[in-house]
């Protein structure tokens, strides 16, 4: 059968045409994958900026957080007495004594954050070494907590009483 000339055409016909069909396969895969590469190869250099861009954002910022840090202003005091009610205080004698402590500490409105914050000892031994006047009282404090943002929060517990 292989050996009619109709057979060896159709043969042959096979044969070339899965050659050009292989070819032409090869061919335009070929350019497809080079589309493809390029294509990974932009995004890798867009991505490797990205990332660079990035840093230096971040570098940005924690700079100007910094500086904005550095001049942060201490805004307000707020001062809360924890066991006023062991002591017998009534609401107006604790409102005094608060409002002693923040005329003792009020110099710092206004003033530097960071300034303050390197201060924090100096500032707590003033508040505990000082004895207070309340209603023929003579108070002596303690600071137990201390927190600092651009609103100086102190909580005080008062360790003594001792009437004049």
């Amino acid at each position: 059968m292989y050996k009619q000339k109709s057979w060896q055409i159709l043969l042959v016909g096979i044969s070339i045409g899965s050659i050009i069909s292989w070819s032409l396969f090869l061919y335009f895969y070929g350019q497809l994958q080079d589309k493809q590469l390029i294509k990974i190869h932009e995004l890798q250099a867009e991505v490797r900026s990205l990332k660079s861009d990035k840093e230096i954002l971040i570098e940005d910022i924690k700079n100007s957080n910094k500086e904005k840090l550095d001049s942060m202003e201490l805004q307000d005091i707020k001062i809360e007495i924890l066991n006023s009610e062991k002591f017998h205080l009534t609401t107006f004698s604790e409102y005094k004594l608060a409002q002693q402590i923040r005329n003792e500490i009020n110099s710092l409105l206004a003033k530097d954050i960071k300034g303050i914050e390197e201060s924090m000892e100096i500032i707590i031994n003033s508040i505990e070494n000082n004895h207070y006047q309340i209603d023929k009282n003579n108070i002596k404090v303690k600071v137990t907590r201390f927190a600092l943002t651009t609103t100086l929060k102190i909580k005080i517990e008062i360790i003594e009483s001792k009437q004049n």
